[in-house]
């Protein structure tokens, strides 16, 4: 490949939607999908020949507006869904929804790759992923390892779990995620781990990471952020711990930290137990220092223990 010319694919439109099509196992084959506001948009389906350095297209229509995501599913590699825009009553919304690819899609099936850019097809809706209750969708992620009978999408600050059902015709929600916190926080982006019987998703939002345990739709670990800001407000924050605890924490997980420091300074705890239970029961990793400082500025004195030496009683009475 060193001596090889690189490869180029020129589109007609501009494009912002990439991904590999992960069930098909006998090619090197990509999806791109298109954003065009005057005219249809497409899904290019790129095959690339490693022994000849070559390309081979076909080109599918995708009249429902720009697409913004694609995803392919990891079964059936004639289905793929994607996010797009649509304007309805002079407002921009946007949706999800699973396609399949026309039955002669495959390459070689057509005459020459120039007639199906010329001429495409139509993809096949199968179903739609809208549920406008919850939001505008981001991005819709297929199961890694599954069977391709489960997606989730991320619509505004909510992850829907989806189960597809007749041949993906029909999507029904079985489970709901929303995320929670002081402004309007909406999902960017999010991966779902292949992992761990594939229970685990990540998820970003602004300048945070989040950790999701899809058998109960719950966080399973604060995002770094929140450590990192719990950390300034052990550190700055000066006042009474119900202060501190009831009016500076401005999300659950943050709550959840400074209630075990509130519950485990009742114990008297050395910093260095305080610190392990931080660390693995919450993944804040805080210094001793950082923790003996937060207990000075919130009224903790410490003080040594007085020395008394011991007298034998016969230096006593001598």
């Amino acid at each position: 490949m060193e001596d090889d010319a690189p490869v180029i694919y020129g589109l007609e439109f501009q494009a912002r939607a990439l991904t590999a099509q992960a069930a098909e196992t006998d090619a090197i084959r990509f999806l791109v999908g298109t954003q065009s506001l005057k005219f249809d948009n497409q899904i290019h389906i790129i095959d690339f020949d490693d022994e000849n350095n070559i390309i081979n297209k076909n080109v599918l229509l995708h009249q429902a507006g720009e697409i913004w995501h694609i995803g392919a599913s990891p079964a059936d590699k004639s289905v793929l869904t994607t996010c797009y825009n649509k304007t309805s009553d002079s407002r921009v919304l946007s949706c999800a929804a699973v396609w399949k690819m026309p039955s002669d899609w495959e390459m070689g099936s057509h005459e020459s790759s120039d007639d199906s850019a010329h001429n495409p097809q139509a993809l096949e809706l199968l179903c739609r992923l809208d549920d406008t209750t919850h939001g505008n969708a981001a991005c819709v992620l297929w199961e890694p390892m599954g069977d391709g009978k489960r997606v989730i999408s991320l619509a505004d600050n909510h992850a829907l779990l989806w189960d597809l059902q007749e041949s993906s015709t029909q999507a029904t929600v079985s489970n709901i995620a929303s995320l929670e916190g002081k402004g309007q926080l909406r999902f960017t982006s999010g991966k779902w781990s292949p992992h761990h019987n594939c229970s685990q998703l990540a998820t970003a939002n602004d300048t945070a990471i989040r950790g999701w345990d899809l058998r109960t739709m719950r966080l399973v670990h604060p995002s770094y952020r929140n450590a990192r800001r719990l950390l300034l407000k052990l550190r700055h924050h000066c006042g009474q711990m119900a202060t501190l605890y009831n009016s500076c924490c401005t999300s659950p997980q943050e709550q959840s930290h400074v209630k075990a420091v509130k519950d485990d300074l009742t114990k008297k705890l050395v910093a260095r137990d305080l610190q392990k239970i931080l660390l693995s029961d919450y993944e804040a990793n805080i210094s001793q220092t950082s923790i003996r400082y937060a207990r000075r500025r919130l009224g903790w004195k410490f003080t040594k223990t007085e020395f008394c030496p011991m007298i034998r009683k016969h230096h006593k009475e001598v």
